[in-house]
């Protein structure tokens, strides 16, 4: 079995393949557990967005918005609303507070 890793650390795009003592089966429920924990991240974040978004301290530091503040300071596309979205209805305030 053999892991492909992807050299984006560099920004090189190089490719390094390395060998496993993985079964398929172990891979993919380590998949499946940090997709999880990833996902618990993003719940996290969104909630801490929706908080930063009913604050004033985006404006105060020069950003149109605080969707324009998140995207260049944490250096994201544009996540932060689908983050939001994908977070359902517990950061439906979080969806609101950004649209302004």
């Amino acid at each position: 079995m053999f892991d492909i890793l992807w050299g984006m650390d560099l920004g090189s795009g190089a490719v390094a393949i390395v060998e496993s003592e993985e079964s398929g089966e172990e891979l993919a429920g380590g998949l499946m557990e940090l997709r999880y924990e990833i996902d618990k991240l993003e719940l996290r974040f969104a909630r801490m967005a929706a908080r930063f978004a009913a604050t004033d301290y985006y404006d105060q530091a020069g950003s149109l918005s605080a969707i324009d503040w998140i995207r260049h300071n944490c250096h994201m596309t544009d996540a932060p609303p689908r983050i939001g979205w994908r977070s359902g209805g517990a950061c439906s305030s979080y969806r609101r507070a950004c649209r302004r």
